[in-house]
């Protein structure tokens, strides 16, 4: 995975950490921290019914609520930022792909709201988990890679398949690259069936 990286910024270890480091990656700077959790309340409020559908129960709604709610200070551990819960927030509001490394898991997380957007707009962004207890923001190669062959868009599933097999095609001389090309493909098709699932439950 190191191969891939090309720059890592660490941000100041508060407890705010992994809003810092999200922050800077949209170009807030790290010190917009607490906008990023006033975006990421802002848009769990509006969007009730979407995640109490994607959390499955009101008390988790509402304590995603609560760790939100801090917006001066270092963040005690009840407030730190869980990706679990926090990675679709972020890639709703701001209509990016995020992608979360570490050595435990790697998630990718798509907006749940809009319409997928042309390639040439598309935007990602990267943050790493590191220690069980620090996220940092992340530049890497491999996102150009991602951009040309894996199309978030809707299609048949002999189509996602033809993508899938279009990525790992060009990723076919490197493992980690193909693993990477592959999570992406089927978190794709994960938020398709997300969406139905939401569709048809609202």
């Amino acid at each position: 995975m190191h191969s891939f990286i090309i720059h890592i910024k660490d941000v100041q270890a508060d407890g705010n950490c992994g809003y810092r480091a999200v922050a800077d990656l949209l170009g807030f700077g790290e010190d917009g921290w607490a906008q990023i959790r006033r975006d990421m309340l802002q848009e769990i409020n509006a969007y009730a019914h979407l995640y109490l559908g994607v959390y499955r129960s009101a008390e988790c709604v509402e304590e995603i609520r609560q760790s939100l709610n801090h917006f001066e200070g270092g963040a005690p551990y009840a407030k730190w930022m869980v990706m679990s819960d926090m990675g679709y927030l972020i890639a709703s509001h701001y209509n990016v792909v995020f992608i979360l490394l570490s050595l435990h898991q790697c998630l990718t997380f798509l907006p749940l709201r809009t319409e997928p957007v042309p390639q040439t707009a598309r935007r990602s962004i990267s943050a790493g988990f590191l220690n069980n207890n620090h996220f940092v923001g992340v530049s890497n190669i491999f996102r150009k890679s991602l951009k040309s062959h894996a199309h978030f868009h809707t299609s048949d599933s002999r189509n996602d398949f033809q993508l899938l097999m279009d990525g790992m095609a060009v990723a076919r001389n490197n493992s980690r690259c193909i693993r990477i090309c592959l999570a992406v493909m089927l978190m794709d098709v994960q938020l398709k069936l997300s969406k139905f699932w939401l569709c048809c439950n609202i």
